[in-house]
């Protein structure tokens, strides 16, 4: 196992490059699989781990007061959760789900403190996550501020896209208002005037990216 985990930092992150720094990780983590569909870390609940994705999807939801769910990234392989870097000793505020069949090292959340404080490439490497999320935040709010929902809507079902690398999306029309914070009803509209368009093709439950 401490094999495997060396080999696929690694692969994976290269910037995690100090021997001493992957000895430790690679003496304490495990390897975790989690199945298409499972939450990964849910509203409220400890963080027990780091985790460093290195096969699969995961998708991260913020919930606001009135319980509506906002999406705002993917974690993709070769990349870690900004979330859990900054709740080390907090209760998670995201829920993550697994969008297909996920694999990941888990280096235990107690070892945070410690590998902040003794090795450099940890913090570069963290430096990096938080960078990329920041830059996916300013996306997020890009689009709410200047964009049409019509044009929201299209760029969401392009990242729905690229995520799980198909260009059939299995989505209804409630889950999509859900992550865009608005109705049904007017998803259902968008989605006919895009199909007009000849942008998508819908069917039950499905939306053909053309």
């Amino acid at each position: 196992m401490k094999e495997r985990i060396a080999r696929l930092l690694a692969e994976f992150f290269p910037e995690i490059s100090e021997q001493a720094l992957i000895d430790v990780i690679a003496s304490n983590a495990k390897i975790k699989e989690i199945p298409k569909g499972q939450i990964v870390m849910d509203y409220g609940s400890k963080i027990q781990f780091i985790p460093l994705l290195f096969e699969g999807k995961i998708k991260i939801f913020k919930e606001d007061e009135e319980g509506r769910e906002l999406f705002l990234y993917y974690i993709h392989p070769g990349q870690g959760c900004a979330v859990s870097f900054s709740c080390f000793d907090k209760l998670s505020t995201v829920r993550a789900e697994a969008l297909e069949d996920t694999k990941f090292i888990a280096i235990p959340m107690n070892l945070m403190e410690d590998l902040m404080q003794k090795y450099p490439s940890w913090d570069r490497f963290v430096l990096r996550v938080y960078n990329q999320r920041f830059d996916d935040l300013l996306d997020t709010l890009n689009e709410l501020a200047f964009h049409k929902l019509d044009d929201r809507l299209l760029d969401y079902l392009e990242k729905q896209s690229f995520a799980i690398n198909s260009k059939e999306l299995n989505l209804t029309h409630a889950q999509i208002a859900v992550e865009m914070n608005t109705s049904r009803e007017v998803i259902s509209r968008l989605l006919k005037k895009l199909e007009k368009k000849g942008l998508v093709e819908l069917a039950r439950n499905k939306i053909l990216i053309k």
